[in-house]
């Protein structure tokens, strides 16, 4: 039988324990000889109002740097507290207690400043308390997963896990770009379809093709028979996907946003991943298309002299480059 998982309802007395452990702390560090500025973080799931949680709390001891941590880790040390290391996770040190009765269950963190760590907890956080529609699904579902997993830890943290993903890139934790998946099919061909319509209808006036063959449900279709999909396909998924860009070899093949999106900077961070990690070099833009044009020249692409026609119609086509 794995780690028991338990999960209850929100206890507003949780602020009040957390207040209990920080004066407990504070009298511990008192004693330091010499005066470390500090503060310490309620953080974890009992630190947001109305979401349920495991009933730990979580502290995060925040230090100016790690060359104040020795004389820190003495004082929790002298107080009851012993160092266990940072568990495999960098600038966070973690400490473990006996004999506390007195002080509800807790998980103790030191953490310097500048700790990509203390910055995920803070900002997980501080979602949660601006967001409570996101915290109440957070809560349900961590519930839900205890209950289906009552004695299987890791179980209950990957039916958990795909949430977080969410919420973690909706607060810029971790990026929002993605490999494309099967499933994402349906949402591509809606933004490809809209954008066309929008960006290309003017310029083609095709009602047939336009308004006929680009359909959401044909495009879609046609999309899942794609050899090169979901391969060459990355999106924007910031908990829902507003763009997405094709990439074969060196080619920019596609980039769109959805069109209320547009102005946001998705189409931005698109191209921004295409360069960097998929290393594009060089696409090629509809000439009539000079919002496009000046878009891809600020991210460093320029024009050449290179044209082709655009297949089935009287326009033309132009190739860009990006040095380096």
């Amino acid at each position: 039988m794995g780690k028991p998982v338990i999960v209850v309802k929100y206890d507003p007395r949780w602020s009040e324990e957390f207040e209990k452990i920080r004066a407990e702390l504070d009298r511990a560090l008192a004693v330091m000889p010499t005066v470390i500025p500090y503060r310490i973080e309620h953080v974890g799931s009992t630190s947001v109002p109305g979401l349920s949680a495991k009933p730990v709390i979580d502290l995060d001891l925040v230090i100016p740097s790690i060359a104040d941590f020795p004389a820190v880790r003495d004082a929790l040390e002298r107080a009851g507290y012993r160092h266990e290391g940072d568990l495999g996770i960098p600038s966070r040190e973690a400490f473990r207690y006996d004999g506390k009765p007195h002080l509800m269950t807790h998980h103790l963190y030191v953490c310097p400043a500048d700790s990509p760590e203390l910055h995920r907890h803070l900002t997980f956080r501080d979602r949660l308390r601006t967001r409570p529609d996101e915290a109440e699904e957070y809560g349900r579902i961590k519930t839900e997963a205890a209950a289906r997993h009552p004695d299987d830890m890791d179980a209950y943290i990957a039916e958990k896990s795909p949430l977080i993903g969410k919420i973690y890139r909706r607060c810029g934790l971790i990026s929002p770009v993605r490999p494309a998946c099967a499933d994402d099919a349906q949402r591509i061909a809606e933004i490809l379809t809209f954008c066309y319509r929008l960006n290309f209808y003017p310029i083609f006036r095709d009602d047939d093709f336009y308004l006929g063959h680009m359909r959401v449900d044909r495009t879609a279709d046609r999309l899942r028979t794609d050899p090169g999909f979901p391969e060459q396909f990355f999106v924007y998924d910031d908990g829902a996907v507003k763009g997405f860009a094709r990439i074969d070899g060196d080619e920019l093949k596609n980039l769109f946003a959805e069109p209320c999106c547009q102005g946001s900077g998705i189409g931005g961070v698109l191209l921004e991943h295409a360069v960097r990690e998929l290393k594009a070099k060089t696409l090629w833009a509809l000439e009539k298309n000079t919002r496009a044009i000046r878009f891809y020249e600020r991210h460093g692409f320029r024009l050449t002299d290179e044209k082709r026609p655009e297949d089935g119609t009287e326009e033309f086509l132009v190739r860009m480059v990006r040095e380096g």
